[in-house]
């Protein structure tokens, strides 16, 4: 994938060869009729400079966000003092079309758990959603950042425990939050912010249990650009304490 020097992201050029890819597969005759499937398609086909669609679907216009966001937190987020934490709710699986998930519902309940046990730390994240193969559903997860302060890491250890009280795997032991130092700002909110639900597999190496993301096929691919499209940009983003400009509002393409 051409990149961007320095920047994580991958070129103007690259982002048009994945829309026209989207599109592409958008059209699939093999795929099930769909009236929303072919309404997304006509939306991301009227996309232009001029009129952008600002669907977290279009690459391009995914790419034009992902740069303001990353150009307005950089200088933020530079000094060391800060860590990215992924907290995953596996207690909220779905194991449906996504049909009747409530984003902002989602969203509110989880802002009202940090409130109600008390953070004052000023937080930024993004919503993201991954189809787990093996289990046949839709796990949500958090990337937040978060001040580098002891007291608001345990403050979250607590969030991702109450919210994961039952197992969905036997066998399998959970890992509902992740702690990394934000060592390198550009590259990590750039993949904070990639606003691209994946698929996630699992597989067995010399006794032991590993992961790895791929990209959507088949009907969960439809089913995510639809949803993401549904959600918007601005309803991806999550935040505590802070306030954020509309990404979308100003988005001004030149290409």
């Amino acid at each position: 994938m051409k990149k961007n020097q320095g920047s994580n992201f991958e070129s103007i050029l690259t982002a048009k060869e994945n829309k026209a890819n989207t599109l592409k597969f958008l059209h699939k005759k093999s795929l099930p009729y769909s009236k929303i499937r072919y309404k997304l398609l006509n939306k991301l086909k009227s996309c232009y400079p001029t009129e952008p669609c600002c669907s977290p679907s279009c690459h391009i216009c995914k790419r034009e966000i992902r740069l303001s966001i990353l150009t307005y937190l950089k200088d933020y987020f530079s000094n060391s003092n800060y860590l990215m934490v992924t907290i995953i709710d596996y207690n909220y699986l779905i194991d449906d079309d996504l049909k009747y998930f409530n984003l902002k519902k989602y969203q509110n309940n989880f802002y009202h758990r940090i409130r109600n046990i008390g953070i004052n730390s000023q937080i930024i994240g993004c919503f993201e959603l991954d189809y787990h193969q093996d289990i046949n559903a839709w796990l949500p997860h958090f990337h937040l950042i978060i001040p580098d302060n002891t007291e608001t890491i345990e403050y979250l250890r607590t969030v991702a425990r109450n919210i994961n009280k039952h197992s969905i795997r036997n066998g399998v032991r959970k890992r509902p939050i992740l702690v990394q130092k934000l060592s390198n700002p550009i590259k990590q909110i750039s993949y904070l912010f990639k606003f691209m639900p994946q698929m996630v597999i699992s597989y067995v190496y010399k006794g032991k249990r590993y992961t790895r993301k791929i990209s959507l096929k088949g009907e969960q691919k439809v089913i995510a650009l639809v949803k993401f499209d549904r959600f918007g940009f601005n309803n991806l983003i999550f935040k505590y304490g802070i306030r954020l400009p509309n990404f979308t509002k100003n988005l001004n393409r030149k290409s």
